[in-house]
């Protein structure tokens, strides 16, 4: 799908749960990240609850797009989760599957699986709890590849105001992680806002520590990805 196309946001408040199984109030989940090759319709997540309560969650799948840089989610029936909806008593573990209902026909397709922990209110017997209940939300992506898509083909540009604009011309995501600006005059780490991937066909933007007039001359990135080291060379913004 288009990475620039108009899309109705689902605007919410994510916690992207990338390196290790996501936990929190003993609740754990994983796999943390899911990618369906073309023959695989399902993917299997498993949501323990270590806690001594009941934990309630709501489960919903989005399209996940990047136009203009900024990720938005949009409801889909492309793809379906079940439960929607469970109650996790301690110590118990619930399987959530994810089914693709329709695959893409060329590259790849991107979505989240959001689960909300629902607030408990009440106390078994009815009683009302006391205090603030902490809730968390997980977002969780899964792609779904069609079998013919390419490698990231990443370019990068330095804008006069210090922010580093990657573009993925490819037709597969890319995960940035560690990106650092190496220029002669040294080394310049990059402010990793928001969640580091720039999905197929797509660009990210994120700040660049430093002062934008010493990105001058020969200007490299190095990031670690996940299929290994990425090295781009950074060209001057036109204005």
């Amino acid at each position: 799908m288009p990475c620039f196309a108009k899309m109705a946001v689902a605007s919410a408040t994510v916690m992207f749960a990338l390196a290790s199984p996501a936990s929190a109030q003993q609740l754990t989940i994983s796999p943390v990240t899911a990618t369906l090759e073309k023959s695989e319709k399902v993917a299997v997540f498993s949501v323990t609850n270590g806690g001594t309560d009941v934990v309630s969650l709501q489960v919903r799948p989005f399209l996940w797009t990047q136009p203009g840089g900024v990720d938005q989610l949009t409801p889909t029936p492309y793809i379906a989760a079940s439960p929607p909806l469970a109650n996790i008593p301690p110590g118990q573990t619930q399987i959530i599957r994810v089914q693709v209902r329709q695959p893409p026909i060329q590259g790849e397709t991107a979505y989240r699986l959001i689960i909300d922990q629902l607030p408990m209110a009440l106390k078994p017997g009815g009683v009302i709890r006391s205090g603030i209940s902490m809730v968390f939300r997980y977002s969780i992506p899964v792609f779904v590849d069609s079998g013919s898509a390419d490698a990231p083909n990443v370019s990068g540009v330095i804008n006069p105001d210090g922010t580093l604009l990657l573009s993925n011309h490819g037709t597969h995501h890319i995960r940035v992680g560690n990106p650092v600006i190496e220029m002669q005059s040294g080394k310049l780490p990059v402010m990793m806002a928001g969640t580091p991937y720039v999905l197929a066909g797509c660009e990210r933007s994120w700040r660049v520590r430093g002062r934008p007039g010493a990105l001058r001359g020969s200007v490299t990135m190095t990031a670690a990805t996940d299929t290994g080291t990425l090295h781009v060379t950074l060209l001057p913004a036109t204005r």
